[in-house]
């Protein structure tokens, strides 16, 4: 599994930027947060709403990048272990699979009440 900074580096990359300070106009499109980025890189929390940014410019799952960001700096050695579990068993294959079973039963249950409806015939 990647690390945040390594998902942040990716996105870097991926959008032609050359510094820190320009991603972090990019993701917050402020000049004062310049120092956003830097401080991720010397260990500062990064909230999940730019975990959610940058999991939507790359194109993934945001869960994928929320749980490498927790996994980094979660203390307890119990919790850790439940986010490398949750990373590898239910964050990033099973959610597409759930959001399509949702989907589809949404569809269904519509589908089911439109036959319930009274059909009115003009003649």
């Amino acid at each position: 599994m990647k690390t945040f900074i390594e998902y942040v580096d990716e996105l870097k990359e991926k959008e032609g930027l050359k510094s820190d300070n320009e991603l972090a106009r990019l993701l917050s499109g402020k000049d004062e947060r310049s120092s956003l980025v830097s401080g991720w890189r010397t260990g500062r929390r990064p909230e999940d709403y730019y975990c959610i940014v940058i999991a939507q410019r790359l194109g993934i799952n945001p869960l994928e990048i929320i749980a490498a960001a927790n996994m980094e700096r979660e203390q307890d050695p119990a919790r850790l272990d439940w986010w490398e579990d949750f990373s590898k068993r239910h964050g990033f294959k099973a959610l597409p699979v759930a959001l399509i079973s949702m989907g589809l039963g949404l569809l269904y249950n519509n589908l089911y009440f439109l036959e319930s409806v009274p059909k009115l015939y003009i003649m």
